[in-house]
């Protein structure tokens, strides 16, 4: 008996002010594998300006938890620490990565 390995796909952000935009990048990460993590940054490490983010972790979470292209969603401090828990087969980021990973980053 052969047993397959299940492709780990996974998306990090913020996720707040949940968006289309947000929807057809997870629709698009889930289709690069076999199963989607997403990591949502906590409110703590949010880097978005004041008064952000919006929603708490709490709420972004469950929004994010209750999309049926979602398999499985964590709160976690940042990138970093969301691949060392979850350790994907793909990182899908957004088109604001298109020249790589930002320097705090660079551990990956």
């Amino acid at each position: 008996m052969s047993v397959q390995i299940k492709k780990i796909v996974m998306c990090n952000g913020c996720f707040d002010l949940l968006h289309i935009g947000h929807l057809w990048h997870l629709e698009q990460a889930r289709t690069m594998g076999d199963i989607l993590w997403v990591s949502i940054t906590d409110d703590e490490h949010v880097r978005k300006g004041p008064g952000r983010p919006v929603y708490s972790q709490e709420h972004r979470l469950a929004l994010i938890k209750a999309l049926r292209v979602v398999d499985k969603a964590i709160t976690v401090s940042g990138l970093i620490e969301a691949l060392e828990i979850i350790r994907p087969h793909v990182l899908v980021k957004g088109i604001d990565y298109k020249d790589g990973l930002h320097d705090v980053h660079e551990k990956y």
